[in-house]
């Protein structure tokens, strides 16, 4: 099992927020290549879990998660990512985003069964 502590201090770095952010806008704007928007949706039901359980995660997990966090930043970086005129016509467009047909509650329960 990786720590609560590690666990935290990767899903909380710094780093990592500010590319969450990114990918979050993105996928709102629903400018994230298929593929991608999919393995973003994965990303975030197995992360979301583990925070608001505060327990710490396997270590299988854990390194699935680090593994996708180095996956988005090399994402973002190269020309598949979304850049930042893209974003911000999107944002021009659609000031709210894209808004996906699922409550809180529906997703939680879409989650748990991966």
């Amino acid at each position: 099992m990786a720590s609560l502590d590690s666990t935290y201090q990767l899903i909380f770095s710094k780093e990592t927020l500010k590319l969450a952010g990114l990918m979050g806008i993105a996928w709102s704007y629903k400018l994230l290549p298929a593929e991608m928007e999919k393995r973003w949706f994965h990303f975030m039901c197995k992360v979301m879990p583990a925070i608001y359980a505060r327990t710490a995660m396997p270590q299988e997990q854990y390194e699935e998660i680090s593994n996708f966090i180095d996956e988005m930043n090399d994402f973002v970086r190269s020309d598949a990512g979304p850049t930042k005129e893209q974003i911000e016509a999107a944002a021009k467009a659609k000031p709210n985003g894209w808004v996906p047909p699922i409550t809180f509650q529906e997703w939680m329960e879409w989650s748990r069964l991966e």
